[in-house]
């Protein structure tokens, strides 16, 4: 891993970039539905909800389907075109760093963006099981339930309309986050950022699996900081055969990434990898063979309480386990995040010489 783990590392921080520029193309519309709500409400002259007769009331709840819909349909639809044109580039991508790093005399296979695009629809994203498309759109009906459920409370306990609007809109004191509107863009920010991941992740698999004549693994990279999930500081540098192990994102808003096991004899490239960090002093670049408990290691107590929570760290500096089997612990068979109480099943000495 050297000079392929470096150029993952620009790709993974220009995928953050598009991740925030996508996740921005919400605002305007978010501003656009808050004005028709408003307009929606005062479009009928009485002072609480419950004065409307359920006619009225039926009225009201499908206009602000069809309002919230146009725009929640509007942000969906963009994200499925930037979705295409990220699968696009990082075919690209993932097919100039196998050329830079392999030898010269290898004619490596080139896959299509639209086969890249097909297959990270086809292919279940790991945090939920769903398919890209139904994720999206479980993200829009999700959102319109919670719009009509707003305002059946609102008009079973007799909110005034300015009542509504709030509740809809959120208050200044909160910077307008505890509305409804504020929890769209949340939502949809994690939405965004997984399915992004999701995308960019199949586009690399694409091309690996098109080069599985001279591919047959891939390795995991996680992210390494205090904000990583239990499951990617345990995969970190695992490697896994192509299409026969798990794929990120494993949960919402996941930053990890894959990049090829190449065999020795079919890369020249000598030249040292540094992955970049995020610990107690800092942005740091390190060593970039280190795994995610052996990066760990270096961090001073604190820090290591901070990642892990105080009983993990204590289990991790005082157990006598190496970062690789500390890593294995903490997750079952299919990857999923294990209790402590579980993991003490399996470790007992280790926790008991912990003094936990």
């Amino acid at each position: 891993m050297t000079a392929q783990q470096n150029l993952a590392t620009r790709n993974q921080v220009y995928l953050e970039r598009l991740k925030s520029g996508v996740v921005a193309e919400l605002a305007p519309h978010l501003v656009t539905l808050q004005k028709a709500i408003t307009a929606l409400l005062a479009d009928y002259d009485v002072q609480r909800l419950n004065d409307l007769r359920p006619a009225e009331f039926r009225k009201l709840l499908n206009e602000l389907d069809a309002a919230a819909g146009v725009h929640l349909r509007a942000y969906a639809d963009g994200l499925d075109e930037n979705m295409q044109a990220l699968s696009a580039w990082a075919v690209e991508a993932n097919t100039a760093i196998l050329a830079a790093i392999v030898v010269s005399d290898v004619k490596l296979r080139v896959t299509t963006a639209t086969k890249a695009y097909r297959f990270a629809r086809e292919f279940p994203i790991q945090a939920t099981g769903q398919l890209l498309a139904p994720f999206i759109q479980g993200w829009q009906a999700a959102e319109l339930v919670a719009a009509e459920g707003l305002m059946r409370r609102a008009h079973a306990q007799g909110l005034t309309m300015q009542e509504t609007i709030r509740a809809f809109r959120g208050t200044k004191a909160a910077g307008y986050s505890d509305g409804l509107l504020g929890k769209y863009a949340r939502d949809a920010e994690t939405i965004t950022r997984t399915a992004i991941q999701h995308v960019s992740n199949a586009a690399a698999m694409s091309v690996y699996s098109e080069n599985s004549d001279i591919l047959d693994s891939y390795r995991w990279i996680s992210t390494l900081d205090n904000k990583t999930s239990q499951q990617c500081k345990s995969l970190d540098q695992r490697v896994f055969k192509l299409n026969r192990g798990p794929m990120p994102p494993l949960h919402p808003n996941c930053r990890s990434r894959i990049i090829a096991e190449i065999p020795s004899d079919l890369t020249d490239d000598e030249s040292g990898s540094k992955r970049a960090s995020k610990g107690d002093e800092g942005g740091q670049q390190v060593d970039g063979s280190l795994s995610y408990y052996e990066w760990l290691k270096t961090q001073p107590e604190a820090f290591q309480n901070d990642a892990l929570g105080p009983s993990r760290a204590k289990l991790f500096r005082e157990g006598g386990l190496s970062a690789e089997r500390f890593a294995q612990l903490n997750l079952g068979r299919n990857f999923e995040p294990l209790t402590l109480d579980q993991m003490r099943k399996l470790e007992p000495h280790a926790f008991e010489k912990a003094g936990l």
